[in-house]
């Protein structure tokens, strides 16, 4: 079937994976081109065809989906439970708890919860990069959706002493997205400024719209963004190198992961420096054509 198409086409073939046993019984792959050599008559008079081992690679892809498999089943989901028994613990449903008891259950609680959102990231970059991400889209109203993921993080505004305060409103506006995955980024962009914002301080949430797009904007007053790491920010494993960053914990997923799932949106997202200090996060997404002033 592949020479038939070589020979109908003209065009050279790629990628062919082909198994070879050695004598020592190992099969190694390899992986050819191969490219026609077409006479002025259109005629194939030959071939050059050129191949690369491609054995540690193959391995390599099948360990990483053992690796992936084992965080999904193997880790996540009794993590899961553990978090949830916690959780029940911590509410008082099995009784009152000393204070010093409370505080290392809390503790483990947190931990357990930070646990899971590294595997939990891990997993969707690794989606992502082979392109088995899964996409829910459905018409939102975006006022309500930034709205409620202001309240899904407000603990983590309490726990960094920041408010978050929304400026601007757009009742009646709608995008076409994925209402989890969209969450997922507001959650990343909204604790991410909680973060880096001094103690005591505000975190704006702006809403705007040109013509197309809704704008959605995170306002913080942190430190900035040092010039030697704002081309690799959206990058994976992206973590400003200083002290600071450090101890704020995280994977240094979060930003890889939610410029793709914008993107697949069908949207962007980028930072900027903000007037009088700090950092302005944003995207945009195509307005749903649903609704008009």
């Amino acid at each position: 079937g592949h020479w038939m198409r070589m020979t109908e086409t003209r065009q050279p073939l790629a990628g062919l994976r082909i198994r070879n046993p050695r004598r020592d019984g190992i099969a190694l792959v390899c992986e050819w081109t191969v490219t026609p050599l077409v006479n002025p008559q259109g005629d194939i008079v030959s071939v050059i065809a050129q191949g690369q081992d491609v054995t540690r690679q193959i391995e390599a892809e099948r360990m990483k989906k053992e690796f992936t498999s084992t965080l999904s089943h193997e880790l996540r989901t009794p993590l899961t439970s553990i978090i949830g028994s916690l959780q029940l613990v911590n509410s008082g449903v099995a009784g009152e708890l000393s204070r010093d008891v409370s505080e290392l259950t809390l503790v483990a609680e947190r931990n357990g919860q930070r646990l899971l959102d590294i595997i939990n990231d891990i997993l969707d970059i690794e989606k992502i990069e082979s392109g088995t991400i899964s996409m829910a889209p459905e018409v939102l109203a975006i006022d309500g959706l930034v709205r409620e993921a202001i309240v899904l993080n407000e603990g983590f505004g309490e726990r960094f002493k920041v408010r978050f305060e929304v400026r601007g409103e757009l009742p009646g506006r709608e995008v076409y997205a994925d209402r989890k995955r969209l969450l997922q980024v507001m959650t990343n962009l909204l604790s991410n400024a909680a973060k880096f914002s001094p103690e005591w301080g505000k975190v704006e949430i702006t809403l705007e719209e040109s013509d197309a797009n809704i704008h959605v904007g995170v306002h913080d007053r942190g430190p900035g963004i040092p010039e030697e790491f704002r081309s690799r920010i959206f990058g994976r494993f992206a973590q400003a190198d200083s002290t600071a960053s450090r101890q704020k914990g995280g994977t240094g997923l979060g930003l890889a992961i939610g410029k793709r799932m914008i993107e697949l949106m069908h949207g962007r997202i980028g930072f900027e420096d903000r007037a009088g200090g700090g950092t302005t996060f944003w995207f945009e997404l195509p307005k749903h054509p649903g609704k008009e002033p």
